[in-house]
């Protein structure tokens, strides 16, 4: 699994109490339709595991500029984080 540094470039609600999460795709990050990345927060570390990171489908294609997530917003200490990031911040991505 390869490790990739990304920004947060928007997020949008999508239906009720979801939302879609856009990132800037880095250099190099190629994927194929279903395959998955784990977020991992700005802040955290490996020690802080489920609050730090979550893996989460891609739902853009691979051929888009950027790469999209969404989930629904449940009340996790990961979501809400996520949630509450700017626009702009840095994050890390592992995968696909």
């Amino acid at each position: 699994m390869s490790t990739y540094e990304s920004r947060l470039q928007g997020r949008e609600e999508i239906a009720t109490r979801t939302l879609a999460f856009h990132f800037s795709k880095p250099a190099g990050f190629a994927f194929e339709p279903g395959q998955a990345i784990d977020l991992v927060l700005p802040g955290t570390t490996p020690a802080d595991s489920q609050d730090a990171r979550h893996t989460f489908s891609i739902v853009s294609a691979p051929f888009e500029a950027g790469l999209t997530v969404a989930t629904r917003m449940r009340d996790s200490v990961f979501k809400r984080r996520l949630g509450a990031l700017p626009v702009g911040s840095p994050l890390t991505l592992d995968g696909p």
